[in-house]
């Protein structure tokens, strides 16, 4: 039971730069963000509407798909959008930062949807925008058995539970289960979330999550002793990582 712990404060670490206590992430403040703040004024709301001259994410160009969470997390939050975000099964959830990468991409001028669509372009991934957020996804895991995430979740009744809270219950509801027993942190950011969910996967399920509180989430996979996965979701608000919550050891999908 302890390994759980210090899986999750080992990953929540790596989330927030060292700012993690045990199994979630503290919320990253004003004073420490001062200085920090990313290039480029915010565009309007909207997918259709251009992006602002000056705004410019990190570069893409020589990296991996595991850099695109930090580019496509700049994007969303430079234009006011929530994003919903699967790394590869071989990368484990990145890292959130304000700060622009020494090699950085513009996409000034270009409407939101076609700097999503540059994005991806320049990886193996594609998106989709459903109810306002932008999903990122490895292009198979969109196909049926492509993905952990394409797993169906009974429906979901909470009332001001805490958003780590609500992560229990999604694992919990994932068919087959994905929950394991862990020793909690007593810093648990309690966020509220109340929502209804009426059943449907796993993604839909973390979407209607961070949609209680107009926020965002990242699932990434780290790899297990004997070879297997363990899946990552981790909870943002537009100030920083929030909590998150690791899954017991998992075959993944053939097809993922």
């Amino acid at each position: 039971m302890r390994s759980g712990v210090a899986r999750n404060t080992k990953v929540a670490r790596e989330l927030a730069g060292g700012r993690a206590t045990l199994g979630l992430v503290q919320p990253i403040t004003a004073a420490v963000l001062a200085g920090a703040i990313l290039a480029g004024p915010l565009a309007q709301n909207g997918f259709d509407a251009p992006l602002d001259s000056g705004v410019r994410v990190q570069s893409l160009a020589g990296r991996s798909s595991c850099a695109l969470w930090t580019a496509a997390e700049q994007l969303a939050r430079l234009a006011r959008v929530p994003l919903a975000f699967e790394q590869t099964v071989d990368c484990p959830p990145a890292r959130w930062t304000r700060r622009s990468d020494t090699v950085s991409q513009s996409l000034a001028g270009v409407a939101v949807r076609q700097a999503f669509d540059q994005l991806t372009e320049q990886t193996g991934y594609r998106w989709v925008e459903h109810d306002g957020i932008a999903i990122l996804r490895p292009a198979s895991a969109w196909e049926p058995g492509g993905s952990v995430l394409n797993r169906p979740v009974s429906p979901i009744r909470l009332t001001s539970q805490p958003a780590h809270n609500a992560l229990h219950v999604v694992f919990q509801a994932a068919e087959p289960p994905l929950f394991e027993e862990h020793i909690e942190g007593l810093s648990i950011f309690n966020q509220p979330v109340t929502m209804r969910f009426d059943g449907g996967t796993l993604v839909e399920a973390l979407n209607a999550v961070a949609s209680s509180f107009a926020g965002s989430w990242q699932a990434g996979y780290v790899k297990t002793e004997n070879g297997q996965r363990r899946l990552v979701v981790a909870l943002y608000t537009t100030d920083g990582p929030m909590t998150l919550l690791s899954s017991r050891s998992i075959r993944l999908p053939r097809g993922q």
